[in-house]
């Protein structure tokens, strides 16, 4: 009986385990999807200030 229990305590710590690292995957993907945005608009305000008048060309 002990070992069923240790069996079972085994198995909800691997559970545990993977939804935390599945957690942390997915707060990393996000932050990485935010900062990736952050980037490409800064760098969007960047090329207005420095070419002003190339966006009226286009």
């Amino acid at each position: 009986m002990a070992e069923l229990h240790s069996a079972l305590e085994q198995d909800n710590l691997k559970k545990k385990l993977l939804l935390i690292s599945l957690l942390l995957l997915l707060f990393v993907s996000v932050g990485a999807a935010v900062v990736v945005g952050a980037v490409k608009i800064s760098l969007l305000e960047f090329r207005a200030i420095l070419f002003p008048f190339s966006s009226s060309i286009e």
